[in-house]
């Protein structure tokens, strides 16, 4: 019977570390974890769950750490999770089923609690895949197998397989925390060869701690690049156009969300920007297309449909609500 190995890096986990574990201990055959010097429990709560412990050197790279606990897994299946995650009891008896499968990255919805907006966001990540040569984490923060796992001719196929993610459920000041460590660890490769998926993610993040000159700076220098795929070229763009609103620009902001478009028709957050840009400018017809696609593309992420990795889930209570007052407002305009 092929055999799953829970893949863990940790550092300081001692508040989440049992739920987590707790979470998996029936359905993987070995606990990996891979300590970068935990000061607390860490150590001990692991051990407690029979799991192989190691330690490695932080060096201030989230993928250098995910690559040696990796090296450090011999199961025929790898089960990626932070401390801060637990698998849902119901998606158990999925995971078991992938173990008889045949090698593929198996996407899972991975529901981040209180993030960025109060629904929280939700993630399409191959967090189990089969654990074949060469696959490698990239990612300074933010790391992900994806890539690889194209690369070396890995399937990705659906599941129903859901983790949930507490780290983000924190107070305000520990939020901007994590972002200015992510920062710290994005600007300090910056003048090195770093690959486009950092340089998004620092675009991200700039947006996020709304230092949107410095991150126009950049947004610039990627849309201008040469080698960039078309995908990731039009999320060059939706974070430009998030800048120009930001900076009332919003003849620049259209444009450079139309734009983006083309690879990014069903992101709400776009869709959302550009009901806020059209609204803005009283094009309330477009403002209405705009928030009724928006509304559409939400439900497809609530309902698990969506073919996007990540993305933030909006209320759509809010955006009926503004749905319905756009209506009232053309209607208004109409019989006038």
């Amino acid at each position: 019977m092929p055999e799953l190995s829970l893949c863990m890096i940790v550092k300081d986990e001692e508040k989440h570390l049992t739920r987590s574990l707790s979470s998996v201990k029936d359905v993987v055959n070995e606990i990996v974890i891979v300590d970068t010097g935990s000061s607390d429990k860490t150590i001990e709560i692991a051990k407690s769950f029979s799991a192989k412990i190691f330690h490695f050197d932080w060096v201030n790279d989230f993928s250098a750490a995910r690559n040696f606990a990796l090296s450090k897994c011999p199961g025929d299946w790898i089960l990626y999770l932070d401390a801060d995650e637990e698998l849902k009891p119901d998606s158990i008896e999925e995971v078991k089923k992938y173990k008889s499968h045949t090698p593929a990255g198996v996407y899972c919805t991975v529901k981040s609690l209180g993030s960025s907006t109060a629904n929280g966001s939700v993630m399409r990540y191959p967090r189990l895949f089969a654990n074949v040569p060469g696959l490698e984490f990239v990612g300074k923060v933010h790391e992900q197998i994806s890539d690889s796992l194209r690369k070396n001719k890995i399937p990705l196929v659906e599941s129903e397989i859901e983790i949930i993610h507490h780290g983000y459920a924190i107070d305000e000041d520990g939020l901007q925390k994590k972002k200015e460590r992510n920062l710290s660890l994005l600007l300090s490769n910056e003048n090195k060869k770093s690959n486009v998926y950092d340089k998004l993610k620092l675009i991200q993040t700039l947006i996020s701690l709304d230092k949107y000159d410095e991150a126009e700076v950049r947004a610039k220098n990627v849309i201008n690049s040469k080698f960039i795929t078309a995908a990731d070229l039009c999320l060059a763009m939706f974070y430009m156009a998030q800048i120009k609103y930001e900076n009332n620009d919003l003849n620049a902001a259209n444009s450079f969300a139309l734009r983006s478009y083309k690879k990014l028709s069903d992101k709400p957050e776009l869709n959302y920007l550009l009901y806020l840009i059209n609204n803005r400018i009283n094009n309330i017809g477009e403002a209405f297309k705009f928030i009724t696609l928006c509304i559409s593309s939400n439900k497809q992420l609530l309902e698990k449909k969506s073919k996007i990795e990540s993305e933030n889930i909006l209320d759509q209570t809010d955006l009926y609500l503004r749905a319905i007052n756009l209506s009232l407002k053309l209607d208004k305009t109409n019989r006038c």
